[in-house]
């Protein structure tokens, strides 16, 4: 369902949750997750579950972090990531 991407992809959960059905509802508080890669550049160390990002003219709450991936070449470090 919701959070079956980063599983059926095999990117872990870090910290917190993945996406549920709930979610989903228009009524829902908008929340995101986010790479490592991210929560170490606007966190470091801090836990960012359930702290506030303003991304497309509104506030996101995070509600997990996920492992970071390398998306086009092994030697590109990873990037945050949404």
């Amino acid at each position: 369902m919701a959070g079956d991407f980063f599983k059926v992809v095999g990117i872990p959960l870090m910290r917190g949750r993945f996406f549920t059905e709930a979610d989903n509802d228009e009524k829902a508080p908008k929340v995101m997750i986010i790479n490592e890669s991210l929560a170490r550049r606007f966190f470091g160390e801090e836990d960012p579950i359930g702290r506030l990002l303003h991304f497309k003219d509104a506030a996101w709450e995070v509600v997990g972090v996920v492992g970071s991936v390398r998306q086009y070449q092994l030697d590109v470090d990873p990037q945050p990531q949404v």
